[in-house]
């Protein structure tokens, strides 16, 4: 796997927090903030307003408020009629379309129950329909007070490497190390293609800090893998944790892929999640 596979993705030059007005938004606006302080980017706070209700309009209110004390822009959408109405994500996909190079920036509820899963469906949705790498915060994450490396899973696949264009680019923006890990069972045996797995960590990161980055890379060893990472990233607060998903289909709960959600929920610090165009492109087709 060579990086001349990839090309970088460009400088960010939005960021938009996906903002419902609640207090569980906070951690995404803390750190979307320190993203376009860091990368010079602007910031945006991207509201949907399902209805004309007060409850509704207040909301919307706090989110303006919000805006001009942080020096934001407040972007008001409408949700619309019909499936929209049901689903704010749309009219966002559709308005974050409008720009380049945009961060999305959100964070969920982690709330559970009927209807409601530990991954939002606005969220969901955002990771499934976009095309965009989105940075989560999870319910046990908190604003960092600096952001200070980017941590890339990958599990040795070209489909896991999809996300490398996104965390190197990121890291670049905030002038940060990056970091390629992949993890390794730590009850199996060794084996000859385990020296070959960390070769292609290695080669990688190899070939990304031939551009100038600050690459490093590791092999993590553990039963779980989830827990693999999750310890590696929390060993250095202010660590973003990037990694693409297979998510598909009409529920929540597979519009994300289960590692990247459990990622997101045990995580302290935000979690960069991608899911390539390639997986909507018919069977078949290139």
């Amino acid at each position: 796997m060579l990086l001349h596979s990839f090309a970088i993705a460009p400088p960010t030059e939005h960021v938009f927090v996906c903002t419902d007005g609640s207090p569980a938004m906070r951690p995404a606006i803390g750190t979307a903030t320190l993203v376009a302080e860091r990368t010079g980017a602007a910031l945006h706070l991207l509201h949907v307003q399902e209805r004309d209700e007060a409850a509704h309009r207040a909301r919307r209110d706090t989110v303006e408020r919000t805006a001009a004390e942080l020096g934001a822009t407040a972007d008001i959408l409408t949700a619309g009629r019909g499936r929209a109405a049901a689903h704010p994500a749309l009219p966002i996909g559709e308005y974050l379309g409008g720009f380049e190079a945009a961060l999305p920036c959100t964070s969920t509820h982690g709330r559970n129950g009927v209807g409601q899963t530990i991954f939002g469906s606005v969220t969901a949705e955002l990771v499934r329909g976009g095309g965009l790498p989105v940075l989560v915060l999870g319910p046990s994450a908190v604003a960092p007070e600096r952001l200070s490396r980017v941590v890339a899973c990958t599990d040795g696949s070209a489909f896991a490497a999809e996300i490398l264009p996104a965390a190197a680019g990121l890291a670049r923006d905030l002038d940060v190390p990056l970091w390629i890990v992949e993890v390794l069972d730590a009850d199996r045996a060794p084996r000859d293609g385990d020296v070959a797995e960390s070769a292609t960590v290695r080669r990688l990161a190899h070939d990304l800090a031939s551009t100038g980055l600050d690459v490093e890379w590791d092999v993590l060893h553990g039963r779980d893998t989830v827990a693999a990472i999750g310890r590696f990233a929390d060993l250095q607060p202010g660590t973003v944790t990037a990694l693409a998903t297979h998510g598909r289909g009409g529920v929540v709960g597979t519009l994300v892929g289960s590692v990247a959600r459990a990622v997101t929920r045990h995580t302290a610090g935000p979690t960069l999640i991608y899911r390539p165009k390639s997986l909507d492109a018919p069977t078949g087709t290139a």
